[in-house]
């Protein structure tokens, strides 16, 4: 089968093997590099943990008013006050979680419990001209309380979240007007997250390194691609420039604007961009594993690009609507918690999760066939093995370091290698293609042509050629032809 090659030399079909082995070393050293890096990061998250008896035994199940000097909130009008200073934009949010003692462990129960929430913002470290942060100066939330048998602290509760930092100092106020009704519960446990500085310094200044790199990289495709016509650009040429644009995205180089601004806008927008990267990168996988075992036909965008197009962006709108799901309410209301509408939630996890299922069996048909057809066709077997092999790679490193993060404890967790990682490998994986898919040294315009006519003078050589010229008679009319001859040649003999 003459396969048509409709693409210019890449360096991918002139580098050696010990050069392919270099990349594949150098992308894993670089990747190992940025785990070690991140791991020695600044923690992510800061946490300060109080609770409401302040006893010196922390495990005493009566509050003693002459040896504790908190307060017990099981009594009428009693409140738990908190403040917390010392904040900038760089902390941007800050998370509180509260935790019931279990008075009941021989039992356990499962209840709902109310909290009147109030939180107070102050522009001063001393704490003067109070502003409340809510739109009311106090909420009523319920939450689910868990506490499991033998178990003396129930399960962690959310209560609030402060999505955006303006203030340095916050005034938090606690009650349960309903406690003092119950005997089930003892103590309280407050814990707050906020966002380390140093972790936000961290996160931008490598956003920024990412961000600088890419658009180097951009312009380096765009210059070896200079003097080639856009339509004699590979499939993988074509569709790595758009990857790079989705890449720089990714790299948001808005992303100051979400910490500094007061808007959900910025944070709306980052995921926006985060999503719309890893559709495109789904996108690129699809047409170039397709486009490829199809390079000699002409690809039609009704049927080649539309069934791909629309399928992503529903993938693109179930991932947007559940990354942005909590977070868009919590702007509106900072108690809400994602329980409160985890039907919906799980729902689009679903149907999320089965349109991923079903793409992984599409793009693994267009692999196989594409391995399958490029058998015997050296420069099409070429780059969909590497393609193929380096994709596959990374795919088993996003799924391994997926199972590492859900299987490592907090401490491990609350450090930066997981952001690092992440959009290390990102980039570094979009930055190989790049190179790979430059223009080789030899390559010119209207190259594929003369490969072209080279491949057909291979299947059919000049003295083949010269033999169908001589008899024109046979070249036109065939072997039918030659035998009416003999026909005419045998009837005249007989006369």
């Amino acid at each position: 089968m003459h396969v048509e090659n409709r693409g210019m030399s890449m360096m991918l079909l002139s580098l050696p093997i010990w050069a392919f082995a270099i990349i594949f070393g150098a992308f894993s050293a670089l990747l190992a590099a940025s785990i070690v890096i991140g791991g020695f990061g600044p923690t992510v998250w800061r946490e300060v943990e109080t609770d409401a008896w302040q006893c010196p035994d922390p495990d005493a199940i009566v509050f003693d008013a002459n040896n504790c000097t908190g307060i017990d909130m099981s009594l009428n009008d009693t409140q738990f006050v908190a403040q917390l200073s010392g904040f900038s934009k760089l902390n941007q949010e800050i998370d509180l979680y509260v935790r019931l003692q279990n008075l009941r462990k021989d039992t356990g129960l499962e209840r709902d419990v109310r909290f009147v929430l109030s939180i107070f913002g102050s522009e001063y470290e001393s704490g003067k001209d109070w502003q409340s942060v809510l739109s009311e100066d106090s909420k009523t939330v319920k939450r689910t309380i868990k506490c499991t048998k033998g178990k003396m602290w129930c399960t962690e509760a959310f209560l609030f979240k402060v999505g955006f930092v303006t203030y340095r100092t916050y005034e938090f106020v606690v009650s349960t007007p309903e406690l003092k009704e119950e005997g089930s519960f003892g103590n309280m446990q407050f814990t707050f997250n906020y966002v380390n500085p140093h972790n936000t310094k961290f996160e931008l200044w490598w956003r920024v390194f990412f961000l600088v790199v890419g658009f180097v990289a951009l312009a380096v495709i765009f210059f070896f691609l200079r003097k080639f016509k856009f339509f004699d650009w590979t499939i993988e040429q074509k569709w790595t420039v758009i990857l790079l644009f989705a890449l720089i995205g990714y790299n948001n180089p808005f992303w100051p604007l979400q910490i500094l601004g007061k808007s959900g806008f910025w944070t709306f927008w980052n995921q926006v961009l985060t999503v719309t990267f890893l559709a495109v990168l789904l996108l690129y996988w699809l047409v170039t594993f397709d486009g490829l075992r199809k390079e000699s036909q002409n690809h039609t965008f009704l049927w080649f690009y539309v069934p791909k197009f629309v399928f992503i962006f529903v993938i693109w709108g179930l991932v947007i609507a559940l990354f942005t799901w909590n977070q868009l309410y919590s702007s509106n209301d900072p108690t809400h918690s994602y329980a409160d509408e985890l039907g919906g939630y799980i729902f689009l996890a679903i149907a999320a999760l089965v349109l991923l299922v079903a793409y992984l069996f599409w793009v693994g048909y267009y692999l196989f066939r594409a391995m399958v057809e490029s058998k015997g066709v050296s420069f099409l077997g070429t780059r969909i093995k590497f393609f193929g092999g380096f994709t596959i790679f990374v795919m088993l490193a996003v799924i391994a370091l997926a199972v590492i993060s859900f299987l490592s404890p907090p401490f491990v967790d609350n450090n930066a290698a997981k952001f690092l990682t992440t959009i290390s490998l990102a980039n570094l994986y979009v930055y190989v293609l790049t190179v790979v898919f430059i223009p080789a040294r030899d390559a010119h315009p209207d190259q594929w042509k003369q490969d072209n006519r080279a491949n057909v003078s291979e299947a059919f050589p000049p003295e083949k050629f010269e033999q169908v010229v001589d008899d024109p008679v046979s070249a036109v009319h065939g072997d039918d032809n030659a035998a009416a001859e003999e026909q005419h040649d045998g009837d005249e003999n007989q006369q």
